[in-house]
């Protein structure tokens, strides 16, 4: 009886073996020469067995070069990695050398990388972690391909970077920033009081500096927002405000002269604000949203008139008007005494100015030109009191800087003798523009 069961057993396995083979690995060739580029949603992958593997796919459109194929279950398989395989089905197949994909060499073409864009992939279309390229630094451009169906440049072995993060020109070419460029054979620049910021090539700040007092050879200057910048090392620059530059005959040369530009350059000046705040002005004299605190102070780095009035820039873009603060040169002389003394002296009508508080936002009255301008301070804001006018319509303003008024609803004042002794004049704003 045993005997029999034995047999039996034995027949079933034998009958058995045939259909396993029948199912498993048939065919295996070689394909290293090929590329596959995974469609979309065919990233799955399966294991030498043609079991799936969990928690492990291949990104849409990514391409991967392909190895070994083998027949599992009847269904075609390209080696992709040890022991990782996918659908033949779920890639498009091409040569390695296909024209389409990956042989363009680029070797005449220079890449200049994009602000923030300088996210680098491998051959395979993934981000190489912990691996980009500076801001505005160039680079020699190699092969070019199409990845996730985005162009990429090659610029280091297995390092490729999208077209649309770099500025591309032709080797020969010269780039934006090198245009203007002067060369300063001999010059030398000695940098001053507070040191220099540096700057890159685009006329960007780094997060270097060169430290007051010391010597520097300087090879190139160019002109940058109406300024002289000087270089000192290969994408190395300094503002001459922050140098006294010498030429090479040991002559200084970086004085106050007007560039084309009508901006006369200010080295070494400060301006500090007076009490009531200053707005901020663009290169064309427009009011921004931006303001400079009270007693602030400010490198001052150029000087020029809009609508007749003396502007002071602080940043690009950025100017202060000069009756808004107190301005010394580089010796430390005052430049506006008279709006210095303004500021001092500015007579009120009650014997003495006093500090006060907005509770409300209220657009400064400007009496010079009867119209109404923009004030940047939101309520909350503190501002000297200067003098007090009442009008025909019972309102009352209070001065709070030269032409500039705020009506006296847009405090929270109770002393009444600062209303009591305001003067009187009747068509004062009652007939704004």
């Amino acid at each position: 009886m045993r005997k029999n069961k034995l047999l039996i057993g034995t027949t079933v396995a034998v009958l058995l073996a045939p259909m396993m083979i029948t199912n498993s690995i048939l065919d295996v060739h070689a394909d290293s020469a090929k590329i596959g580029i995974v469609r979309r949603n065919g990233g799955t992958l399966v294991d030498g067995n043609g079991k799936v593997i969990a928690n492990r796919s291949l990104g849409n459109f990514t391409s991967w070069q392909l190895g070994t194929m083998k027949t599992i279950n009847g269904v075609n398989y390209y080696k992709v990695a040890t022991n990782e395989w996918i659908n033949a089905n779920s890639v498009e197949i091409k040569q390695a050398n296909n024209t389409g994909y990956s042989v363009d060499s680029n070797s005449g073409k220079i890449g200049t990388v994009k602000r923030g864009m300088g996210t680098l992939v491998n051959d395979n279309g993934n981000i190489i972690a912990n691996r980009t390229l500076g801001n505005f630094t160039s680079w020699k451009l190699g092969a070019t391909k199409v990845m996730n169906g985005k162009h990429y440049y090659r610029v280091a072995t297995n390092e490729w970077i999208s077209a649309d993060s770099i500025e591309i020109k032709s080797a020969n070419e010269t780039p934006s920033y090198m245009k203007g460029i002067q060369k300063t054979p001999g010059y030398k620049a000695v940098i001053r009081q507070g040191g220099a910021v540096v700057f890159n090539d685009f006329g960007s700040e780094t997060q270097y500096s060169f430290g007051h007092g010391t010597a520097w050879k300087v090879d190139a200057m160019k002109y940058n927002g109406g300024l002289p910048y000087y270089r000192i090392a290969t994408g190395e620059w300094i503002a001459g405000q922050n140098a006294d530059i010498y030429n090479a005959a040991g002559t200084l040369i970086n004085g106050t002269a007007q560039n084309n530009n009508g901006i006369t350059a200010t080295p070494g000046y400060i301006g500090t604000i007076f009490h009531a705040g200053s707005m901020s002005y663009t290169d064309n004299g427009q009011i921004t949203p931006n303001a400079f605190g009270h007693f602030t102070s400010w490198k001052l780095n150029g000087k020029k008139t809009m609508n007749g009035q003396t502007y002071y820039r602080v940043a690009p873009n950025q100017w202060i008007s000069e009756d808004s603060m107190a301005v010394t040169d580089a010796n430390g002389h005052t430049v506006n005494q008279q709006d210095v003394d303004r500021e001092n002296n500015n007579a009120t009508n009650w014997g003495g100015t006093f500090q006060a508080q907005t509770t409300a936002l209220r657009d400064f009255y400007d009496n010079s030109t009867n119209t109404y301008v923009k004030n940047p301070f939101g309520a909350g804001s503190n501002f000297t009191i200067y003098k007090a006018v009442k009008n025909n319509q019972g309102k009352y303003f209070f001065e709070v800087d030269k032409n500039r008024w705020l009506p006296a609803d847009a405090f929270s004042i109770t002393h009444n003798t600062v209303f009591e002794n305001a003067d009187y004049e009747p068509y004062f704003a009652t007939s704004v523009k």
